[in-house]
């Protein structure tokens, strides 16, 4: 997984178990999980997106993330595909 796209500017975040287990214990944290969210439909490649965050919770919150225009278009077809 290529964190280094998505946190360039977080190193603690780089390392996947360190990132996994964050995510884990802020999951009910809307705000935090939201922003890691947005990160990975922003800067990431798809394959990492999909292997933290499923098509349903991407679906759920999409309109909630403050991503790019172009990302959301993005985003939003690859759901329409992979439904």
């Amino acid at each position: 997984m290529n964190l280094k796209r998505v946190f360039w500017d977080y190193d603690e975040f780089q390392d996947e178990n360190k990132l996994l287990k964050f995510l884990k214990e802020n999951k009910h944290n809307e705000s935090v999980y939201l922003w890691i969210m947005s990160r990975f439909l922003e800067y990431g490649r798809v394959v990492d997106t999909l292997k933290i965050f499923s098509l349903e919770e991407i679906e759920k919150n999409i309109d909630k993330l403050k991503i790019s225009g172009r990302s959301k278009k993005k985003w939003k077809r690859i759901l329409e595909l992979l439904k």
